[in-house]
């Protein structure tokens, strides 16, 4: 009863978390909307992809579709492309010192990461609404459409691609904050992540039809931010805060923290 009160305890102060992270983004924390926008793109751009098949017939089989997305739109350039354009955050995480302030209250570092984690995987979901609302606006592509009945796996397809993206930020700012330069935990991420987004992304078509290719798109995803939480949750406060004051001190003895 004991452990059960601490997990609730520890989801209460998760929404603490939250609740910090979207005051801050209220009051003028413009790079995560730009975060958000940039997710709206990839998948418009995975939507605008099937546009050759909008006077067609096929464009209405979601097998076609799909096969057509796959065929022509490079995820693993668009996600790395994408966590450069996110550098903007840790730099001023680091400059705010919000994280540091965060890890020496009495909230948990689970705590700390869930909040934060459901603040980029809500931004995600605003992203994919945007580019799915951008679909019907443009070539009349539904979710009826896109989504045969009995396929729930694939109502995630929409949505998982920015939320992985802005996952992906959880590791990269526990990286960033350990090893101090934004370089560093950029290149640590890339090669965390890259191995299962060209499976994801050049998975032959001919050899499973294009729901198992999502579904094996949804796993490598769901797989990859268990695994970032993970890592993320088992630094204490005292080793993160101990790790950046001696990478600040190698810092400016001209030393890399790498």
């Amino acid at each position: 009863m004991t452990r059960f009160a601490a997990t609730v305890e520890r989801f209460l102060d998760a929404g603490v978390v939250l609740r910090k992270e979207f005051v801050q983004a209220v009051k003028g924390r413009r790079v995560f909307w730009i975060l958000a926008a940039v997710a709206a793109m990839m998948h418009l751009s995975m939507i605008l992809a099937a546009s050759p098949l909008k006077h067609s017939s096929a464009y209405r089989d979601v097998s076609v579709v799909l096969q057509t997305l796959f065929a022509h739109y490079p995820i693993p350039t668009a996600i790395i492309f994408f966590i450069n354009l996110a550098q903007p955050v840790f730099i001023k995480e680091r400059s705010n010192r919000s994280l540091e302030s965060l890890l020496a209250t009495p909230l948990h570092p689970w705590s700390i990461w869930l909040g934060k984690s459901l603040s980029c995987w809500a931004i995600g979901w605003t992203g994919s609404g945007l580019a799915c609302c951008a679909a019907w606006f443009t070539f009349g592509l539904t979710l009826g459409t896109l989504i045969p009945p009995g396929a729930a796996a694939l109502a995630f397809y929409f949505t998982v691609g920015p939320m992985l993206a802005l996952g992906i930020l959880l590791l990269l700012g526990a990286a960033n904050l350990i090893l101090r330069n934004a370089a560093a935990a950029n290149a640590f991420c890339i090669y965390f992540a890259i191995g299962y987004m060209f499976l994801a992304s050049f998975w032959p078509g001919s050899l499973a039809p294009s729901w198992r290719t999502a579904a094996w798109f949804l796993l490598a995803a769901a797989a990859t931010n268990a695994l970032a939480f993970s890592l993320a949750s088992r630094f204490t406060a005292e080793e993160m805060i101990l790790a950046s004051s001696r990478c600040e001190a190698d810092s400016q003895r001209g030393f890399s923290c790498l």
